[in-house]
């Protein structure tokens, strides 16, 4: 794990009788062979400069200076250990659905977890899963093996992780209902364990900080017979199709529910599905989905967020608060 301290090491004993323009292209060089080597010691896969918008449901953002995708737990620890140590700012990237990333994107390292190993593993009503797994896929296989509890999660495109941390819910359902404990990665702290008593559970949010890194969920379910959860998970289905712009180019909803009523019921109210800046649209099946129709842009995308906020205050006095999170 020290080649690239000897990177350091090497830069920091290096003569600084240089132009000013020159040592800013080595000092871009050190952190770029820094970072590629920290990635070769921690057993990730490494990018660099890569585009944003391809790692979202949405299509749209810039790039980040690296994009590493850690393939072990062990090594993800000892990555983000280092990479605090360092003072090397990063971001966790789940699987891109609910994000949006300016078209300048990120100066920070961004890192991915949809590498690690993420099979789920079921014992009795019980399964753990990896953070980076795929929830729809997690409803789909806990009803093979006939357990009921988690069917409102079905066509939520995101991950276990991401669902947890922002209590994703629909349908009447919510994560809070059926996770029983967390083990995430807390800087200072290493690799720790929190029961759901320990978690601070509330609408679209979870008292976890924004440093911790979910790394698996455990998620307590209940027997039933597959047919019937089946018959539910298709229903759900079918209402989704129906309302939501499924296949689309999309975030997700870009709006928190007021309380009380439905952000999409007041889009549409105020006759705002259809609503376009540049390629950025409201979708006409659901006012709080944002289509990107015509390769939009994240400046038009996030330009009609602000236009539909100022519309609904204007109008009914409401106050939209972004469900999304922007990059």
């Amino acid at each position: 794990m020290e080649g690239w301290r000897s990177l350091l090491t090497a830069y920091e004993n290096e003569p600084k009788e240089v132009t000013s323009e020159n040592l800013a292209m080595k000092r871009s060089l050190f952190k770029q062979e820094t970072v590629m080597q920290m990635g070769r010691d921690f057993h990730c896969e490494v990018l660099s400069q890569p585009l944003l918008a391809d790692y979202t449901s949405i299509g749209i953002g810039g790039a980040a200076p690296f994009l590493l995708l850690p393939k072990e737990t062990r090594s993800l620890e000892g990555l983000l250990n280092e990479l605090a140590g360092e003072n090397l700012p990063w971001r966790i990237l789940g699987r891109g659905t609910n994000l949006i990333v300016r078209d300048e994107g990120v100066k920070d390292i961004v890192i991915s977890l949809t590498k690690l190993p993420t099979a789920p593993s079921f014992s009795g009503n019980t399964v753990k899963v990896a953070s980076g797994y795929p929830l729809s896929r997690l409803v789909r296989e806990a009803a093979a093996k006939g357990l009921s509890g988690i069917e409102f999660a079905v066509g939520i495109p995101g991950s276990v992780g991401g669902a947890v941390k922002l209590n994703a819910s629909s349908f009447g359902g919510s994560m809070e209902e059926v996770v029983s404990e967390v083990t995430l990665f807390s800087p200072g702290k290493g690799i720790i364990k929190r029961k759901k008593s320990e978690i601070g559970f509330a609408y679209r949010s979870t008292s976890l900080e924004k440093d911790e890194v979910i790394l698996s969920a455990t998620i307590i379910l209940k027997p039933s017979s597959s047919w019937k959860i089946q018959k539910e998970i298709s229903y759900l289905q079918k209402l989704r199709r129906e309302r939501q712009p499924i296949g689309q180019k999309t975030a997700g909803c870009i709006f928190k529910n007021p309380p009380g009523i439905s952000a999409g019921h007041l889009i549409d109210a105020l006759g705002l599905k259809g609503l376009a800046f540049g390629g950025a649209v409201v979708s006409k099946k659901h006012g709080n989905f944002i289509i990107n129709r015509h390769s939009s842009t994240a400046k038009e995308v996030l330009a009609l967020i602000e236009l539909i906020k100022e519309r609904v205050y204007k109008a009914l006095r409401v106050e939209l608060e972004e469900e999304v999170i922007i990059w």
